[in-house]
Order: C-alpha cells, then sequence, then structure tokens
C-alpha cells in the first residue's frame, strides 16, 4: 500500500497520478490548498495545482497539516496517529441510531469521531472580535447535520471557541465582496454574525483561553460576515 501519497503530491504536485491515490484508499490525504485558496479532495488528478499557484499545504485525514518543503513528509496511514473515534463507533461516526457518544465528555475532554473531525462544517454563529489570525466565535448551529452526528456538536454549540484564519481564508462582507488584509482583519473584527466554513481541529491543537483551557478550535476556509 502507498503511504507516501503526501511526498509525491507535494514535490510541486505536477505528477501525482490518481492511481497512486486510489492504491492507497484515497484516505492519508483528506485535501490539498493550492497556492490561489483552491481545495482539491482525493482521488487527485496529475498535474495536481499547476494551475492554481503550487501547494500551500496538504491536510491529512488525522486533522494534522503538512506545509511545503514536504520531502520526507507524509500523512499517517488509516489508523495510524489519528484520533480515535469513541467506543462501539466504526470509525467513521456511524455506531447506530442510539449511541452517538463522540461529543460528550470523556476524562480530559470532549472526544470526536474521525468522521465528524474530517468534515467541512458551515458554522453559523456570533463573532465576539479578532486579533492576531484568530476570531472568538460562539457556534449556535451546524447546517446539515448529520443524524449520526447528532451529539458530536454538544461541546462547541454555545460555547466560547476559536477560528483560525490564515492568508488562504476566504472572507466576504454582507454584500458578498471579498476581503483581503486590513480590510477583512477590520470587518472580523467589528462583525457580530457570521457563518463559518472549515473544520474543527484535534484537541490537541485547539487554542487556549484566558484562562489557559484548550477550547474547540476552527480552521477556517472561508467565512462569511452577516452583520
Amino acid at each position: 500500500m502507498l503511504k507516501l501519497v503526501v511526498v509525491a503530491a507535494a514535490a510541486a504536485c505536477l505528477a501525482l497520478p490518481a492511481a497512486s491515490v486510489a492504491e492507497d484508499g484515497g484516505h492519508a490525504v483528506d485535501h490539498i490548498t493550492c497556492g490561489d485558496g483552491t481545495t482539491l479532495t482525493p482521488p487527485f488528478a496529475p498535474p495536481v495545482c499547476a494551475e492554481h499557484g503550487g501547494v500551500a499545504s496538504v491536510t491529512c485525514v488525522s486533522g494534522e497539516t503538512l506545509t511545503p518543503p514536504l520531502d520526507g513528509k507524509r500523512c499517517a496511514s488509516d489508523g495510524e496517529g489519528a484520533p480515535k473515534p469513541p467506543a462501539g463507533d466504526d470509525g467513521d461516526g456511524q455506531n447506530g441510531d442510539d449511541d452517538h457518544r463522540g461529543g460528550d465528555h470523556h476524562g480530559d475532554g470532549p472526544r470526536f469521531a474521525a468522521g465528524f473531525l474530517n468534515r467541512v462544517w458551515r458554522i453559523d454563529g456570533s463573532a465576539n472580535g479578532f486579533e492576531d489570525g484568530v476570531l472568538d466565535f460562539t457556534a449556535d448551529r451546524f447546517f446539515k447535520l448529520p443524524r449520526r452526528f447528532a451529539k458530536q456538536d454538544d461541546a462547541i454549540v454555545g460555547e466560547d471557541s476559536r477560528v483560525l484564519v490564515t492568508d488562504h481564508t476566504r472572507v466576504w462582507d454582507a454584500g458578498h465582496n471579498r476581503l483581503t488584509g486590513d480590510a477583512a482583519a477590520a470587518a472580523l473584527d467589528n462583525a457580530d454574525e457570521v457563518v463559518v466554513v472549515g473544520k474543527l481541529l484535534p484537541r490537541a491543537k485547539w487554542q487556549a483561553d484566558e484562562d489557559g483551557a484548550p477550547v474547540p478550535t476552527l480552521r477556517a476556509k472561508k467565512i462569511l460576515i452577516k452583520s
């Protein structure tokens, strides 16, 4: 089984055959972000990112993000370094209609099914200030939350959380105008209600609040400022 998908994808990403990813099951790499913000998901067809400014980052199924230079780096294969699903879960969050405990607290904090962490979510909520690339955020609801993840959002909705905003995060105002640089930062700092499109990071990568306690942290692909 091929495990060096990331290495092949990152070495300028000009010749990664779709077959290579298929042989690896397409599971090691969750998505690749190109230089212009374009996001590619498995299976990859060559040339990868060639027309989009090259590879900016590779996000693994485990939630780990790899950035160039990628020589020698790779995502863990299935089950290797990936978040452990809750007891009774089959690994993708589908553990039956009566058992959705992945979002409950176990020991040192909430545990999430791998399928929940790997998914890009659209979340409506309140913005409470922006500083140094981090948006203080309180989630109100997840759009289109599947039944199998019915309780996975319990540790996030209504709780203080953080949203990481990078150079690749697309920020739009209420008039659907794209904002960048200082304009985007100012708009986020003054925002009241936003929709965040992004992924929840594994708990080990959560930001800390004022008391030093980890709080749910998302990496945003896109943010729509509603008001």
